[in-house]
């Protein structure tokens, strides 16, 4: 009877320990992961600022456009 209860805390013993094992590399996992998208966002963001660099600058692209066609006329070039 001891040695039945002993084999079945010597496997719960392991279940527990391989369920933690489990459980810090899912955490790892997310570390890295959570690293990368902050990587891949900054990255994002410089391409973003070199794309539309009028956004950057709180201008809104269409108006200036808008504002640039409406001068052109009275424009010498």
């Amino acid at each position: 009877m001891a040695l039945a209860a002993f084999n079945t805390m010597t496997a719960i013993k392991k279940k527990m320990h391989t369920m933690k094992e489990c459980k810090e590399g899912a955490f790892d996992k997310a570390d890295q992961l959570e690293q990368k998208l902050i990587e891949h966002r900054a990255i994002s963001e410089k391409v973003r600022l070199v794309r539309f660099p009028a956004v950057f600058y709180g201008l809104n692209v269409r108006k200036v456009a808008y504002r640039v066609s409406q001068k052109e006329p009275f424009l010498n070039v």
